[in-house]
Formats: structure tokens, sequence, C-alpha cells
């Protein structure tokens, strides 16, 4: 992976800060609350890594011929590539911006009681204060119940999507990001994530045509 350029977690990068070619460390972690996979968020992890090699990047002298090196024919075509690249990172803001809203709208609209029992074992579960618990579980309440009305659904297409995506971002072949969810009977909970994922997707895509 390239050091800095947010492929993994800032503290996974801090802890590795330093080191040299062929040493060995033990690392700890904890997941951020918001970890795009919840089953991960604010769970601690423990990583023993080997530096196995170490490269520095050099930049290429920036005409066609470096175009042709990754594939276009011109640096006016990477050019506009990236100009397009720069565009879509601005979108994902946008929806992150209009994401966020759009919870803090649908708390305040809905307010209902969520059953002790469910509370107190996502507590255990999760290690997050009672106040944290009470909004995740409410939200998740109210976007079922749009997901249901709008009859929203993971494909077995959506799931091998983000399956794939899991073992590009954990650097693992996509057959053991599979056995392991498998293997701990993940699946319906990844399953009822891309099912939120859609709601959200779609709450968005209405407030932006409004």
């Amino acid at each position: 992976f390239e050091y800095g350029a947010g492929q993994l977690l800032k503290d996974f990068e801090d802890n590795i800060k330093g080191m040299k070619k062929l040493e060995t460390k033990n690392i700890e972690l904890t997941f951020p609350e918001d970890y795009f996979e919840k089953q991960l968020a604010n769970k601690h992890a423990k990583y023993k890594i080997t530096l196995k090699n170490l490269h520095t990047k050099k930049l290429p002298k920036l005409d066609d011929e470096m175009a042709k090196d990754i594939g276009k024919e011109t640096l006016d075509e990477v050019k506009e590539e990236l100009k397009k690249s720069l565009l879509s990172q601005k979108e994902q803001e946008h929806r992150r911006d209009y994401s966020e809203v759009i919870k803090d709208i649908l708390l305040k609209t809905y307010d209902f009681e969520i059953p002790q029992g469910l509370v107190d074992a996502e507590i255990e579960r999760s290690k997050k204060d009672k106040e944290e618990v009470l909004k995740q579980l409410r939200l998740e309440f109210i976007l079922h119940s749009i997901a249901q009305r709008e009859k929203m659904q993971a494909t077995p297409q959506d799931i091998e999507q983000r399956l794939n995506m899991l073992a590009q971002l954990y650097r693992q072949p996509a057959e053991e990001i599979r056995k392991l969810y498998a293997k701990n009977n993940m699946q319906g909970m990844l399953a009822s994530q891309i099912v939120l994922d859609k709601t959200m997707d779609l709450l968005v895509d209405h407030a932006k045509m409004v």
C-alpha cells in the first residue's frame, strides 16, 4: 500500500511510521465508531506486521509518453480523467453532507422507545454509550421501515460487490472474505447493512432533486 494515501486507518499508518525493511512490529488499534463496516465499528484489533519491502515513488515527466505508460493516449486524456475523479470525490463529499442532515431530520421527526433489552445488548456489543446506541438503533428502525415500504433488498450482486470491496480494502482474496463471513454467520448482517446503505442513498437522491 501507499503510505499516506489514506488506504488504511490513520492509526495503522501512524504505527508503522519509521519502520525499516524486514522489521516486525506488533500494533493495536480500534476501528472508529463511524467505520463503514458496522460489525467492525469500535472494535479493538491486534496485528503483527512485517515490512517486507520499501519503495520510494519517483514522479514521471508529465507528457504523452507518461500517459501511454498508464494506458492513455495523451496527457490531455489523463487530465480529463483526473478532473472527473476530483468531481466524483466532491460529489461524494456532498452526498455525505446530505446524509448527515437527513439523519438528523429523521431522528428529530420520529421519536419512539427502543426495547431496553435491545439497547443493553447493543451497548455490550459495541461498547458505545447509551445515547449513541439509542440514536443508532432508532435510525436503523426508521431506515428499515422506509426500506420495507420501498421494497429495498440486498441482491446477490450487491452482496458479491460488497465482499469484493472488502477483499480489496483488506488486501485479501475475495474467497477468504466470503469464507470469513459464512463461518461467522455474518451474511445477514452484511445484507442488512447494504439495505440500510441503499435506503440512505435513495433519501439522498430524493433530497437532491427537491
